[in-house]
């Protein structure tokens, strides 16, 4: 901040002299909330360090956000309209291809987290500086390709973040790393046996002190030659798992596994309120492909909600299960039941209706037939998707007032051509139309566009950190 010099006549370099105190009384009464300022050598110096997130920031820690599925940042400083920090960065060359939609970016402790075939990389989001960059051959197979194929809009992602460690699925282990360097801390394995070894992973999330995974994997497939859909237990990539797991995420201790009556789907795991709330149940698409193998299930779907740290039956539903997404509302304590489905996502998603509970009691709020698209981002009081919008509290269309007519209408946006689907942030939601887009919650202002580049098919424009981060994911 300041340094002030003298010289004598026999002295070559100047050497510094005390700072005045009005200066010192000065630059403290100009501390920022979390900043702090220390005085060195002897008042010779003011030396000024920020620790910690900024104020009003928030994390971007799993695929759709958080281990809750909200796909809305809780980051209160990104808003528009925005300037531009800084440009360039490390090449794309070990990013993943754009089609493949490979797992979404993450963003905590001043890191973005991007995977690529065969790395893993982090980069400084204040100044786009490469940080490190770890080789794991094989990493990122699954999504290495061009077929529009789904992806992790399925499966989900492989890797969660925390502020203290980073977890990545493995081959059959979960490695966690160490944010500041990439190293192995720990190396985890699931319980059991699949093909005489550790059962493969499916799904990765982190609550508290937990980590939550996923074991066997079953994926029910039907190619155009086959009559009869085949059944691939233990399969290396799903939409759902056989098993559930948790365990403390330090020590990797079990602390309590749950086995499905039918299967847990990957996008219906969300965590929350100490509980862990799942749906035990194969889609309809799903339950038709095992009637034609003259297989029904012998339990009917069920939407569960689990002490975190026991296992423990908190609540439960078994009428009208339908979802393939469980959603939760942190400031309404609200738990959606959904499906996602768009462009691009599984084609099993379940459509057309949607339902709300009371995340504590299990109590039906609301259960409502229209059409959506795209992820249920909830902010606020509202659920948006892809174009629309419904209110979270009585699950009825959204509407505003018409500038013209003055007339109540119904809310909607537009958006130009993207294969992803929208993300949100407290002031805007983000997608691709045409261009990197984003539209302005803050003023209910409408579409806009960064036209000077494309946002990628996997939702990478991260509001995060106070930043919000574009790497580039359109390889190919």
């Amino acid at each position: 901040i300041g340094q002030k010099l003298s010289r004598s006549k026999s002295d070559t370099k100047p050497k510094p002299s005390p700072l005045p105190d009005s200066f010192i009384t000065a630059a403290r009464a100009l501390q920022s909330e979390g900043a702090k300022i220390s005085v060195a050598d002897n008042n010779t110096e003011l030396r000024l360090g920020r620790m910690g997130a900024l104020p009003g920031s928030a994390p971007w820690s799993h695929e759709n956000a958080d281990v809750g599925n909200s796909v809305v940042s809780k980051d209160n400083l990104v808003k528009p309209p925005l300037g531009l920090l800084w440009f360039g960065g490390p090449a794309n060359d070990d990013i993943l291809p754009r089609h493949g939609h490979g797992p979404t970016p993450q963003v905590i402790g001043g890191r973005l987290y991007i995977e690529g075939p065969n790395a893993l990389r982090a980069v400084d989001v204040y100044t786009g500086r490469l940080l490190w960059q770890r080789a794991f051959p094989g990493l990122g197979k699954f999504y290495d390709n061009t077929a529009h194929q789904p992806g992790a809009n399925e499966i989900g992602s492989n890797y969660a973040s925390a502020d203290d460690s980073i977890y990545v699925v493995y081959n059959r282990s979960c490695l966690r790393l160490d944010p500041l360097t990439g190293d192995t801390l720990s190396t985890f394995t699931l319980p059991g046996q699949a093909k005489n070894r550790a059962p493969n992973w499916g799904y990765i999330g982190i609550y508290k002190d937990l980590l939550i995974a996923g074991s066997e994997p079953l994926a029910i497939t039907m190619t155009k030659e086959s009559k009869v859909p085949s059944v691939v237990k233990d399969a290396p990539y799903s939409s759902s798992s056989k098993h559930l797991v948790v365990m403390n995420r330090y020590s990797g201790k079990i602390l309590w596994q749950r086995e499905a009556q039918q299967v847990f789907r990957h996008n219906a795991i969300a965590a929350a309120n100490n509980m862990i709330y799942c749906i035990d149940g194969l889609s309809a698409a799903s339950l038709s492909l095992m009637r034609r193998r003259g297989e029904e299930p012998d339990s009917p779907s069920l939407l569960l909600a689990l002490d975190a740290h026991t296992g423990k039956l908190c609540w439960s539903h078994e009428d009208k299960i339908f979802g393939t997404w469980l959603g939760y509302s942190e400031e309404f304590n609200i738990l959606i039941e959904s499906g996602s489905p768009a462009r691009d996502r599984a084609r099993d998603e379940a459509e057309g209706q949607m339902a709300a509970y009371n995340a504590t009691t299990g109590e039906i709020i609301w259960h409502e037939n229209f059409k959506y698209n795209g992820r249920p981002m909830l902010r606020g009081d509202t659920i948006y998707t892809e174009g629309t919008a419904f209110s979270l509290v009585a699950g009825k269309p959204k509407k505003r007032l018409n500038p013209v007519t003055g007339r109540a209408t119904t809310w909607a946006y537009k958006r130009n051509y993207g294969c992803n689907t929208p993300i949100g942030g407290q002031h805007m939601l983000l997608f691709r139309s045409a261009a990197a887009g984003f539209y302005d919650l803050s003023t209910d202002g409408g579409t806009g566009n960064w036209g000077g580049f494309k946002s990628g098919c996997t939702a990478n424009l991260i509001p995060a950190d106070g930043i919000l981060s574009a790497p580039d994911y359109t390889r190919t």
